[in-house]
């Protein structure tokens, strides 16, 4: 919502895509292959890690450029 409200797109969309799109899918082919139903079973935490991680590497960078009078 930061990013979004912001305008921040580029770091919005990412954001919206992340945890369905761009780890989920991928997730869903790799993990079953590899562990059967366990790995059926752990996609969606490990796309929720996943966005979670990404989310918050994208809000340091955005807190980072703050202007130092917005902080306060």
């Amino acid at each position: 919502m930061t990013l979004q409200t912001t305008r921040h797109t580029k770091g919005a969309i990412l954001m919206a895509v992340a945890r369905r799109g761009l780890y989920l899918i991928p997730a869903l082919f790799i993990l079953p292959p590899l562990w059967g139903l366990n790995g059926l079973v752990w996609c969606q935490p490990v796309s929720d890690v996943c966005a979670f991680l990404t989310a918050y590497v994208l809000s340091k960078l955005f807190f980072k450029h703050l202007p130092q009078q917005d902080r306060q």
